[in-house]
């Protein structure tokens, strides 16, 4: 059974890093809004928008998985609590931890 890749997965399932989001039990019934939960958990943790700077400083897995992701200003967009305007914004990549 094919199934379409869904880049949230990135933000549920991996290597249990310090800097990768939190791991988590997942239901069928509620997957789709578990995802979002989670996407929305670490972006939210992670991210931080500077609109004087035009700056968003966020964690280097989403550059790795950008390919995935698609456009990092429409995910954070739709994410991110505060929003993010319509504008040009320069991504700052934080330090990442390695640590388990």
């Amino acid at each position: 059974m094919d199934r379409p890749f869904d880049p949230r997965i990135h933000f549920a399932l991996n290597c249990g890093a310090q800097s990768y989001p939190p791991i988590a039990v997942y239901t069928p019934d509620e997957i789709d809004e578990q995802l979002d939960q989670a996407a929305a958990i670490f972006i939210n943790g992670e991210t931080t928008v500077n609109s004087a700077t035009r700056t968003i400083a966020t964690n280097p897995i989403l550059r790795w998985y950008r390919a995935d992701l698609g456009d990092l200003e429409t995910l954070i967009r739709r994410y991110h609590s505060d929003g993010l305007p319509e504008r040009t914004w320069h991504f700052k990549w934080n330090p990442y931890n390695w640590s388990v």
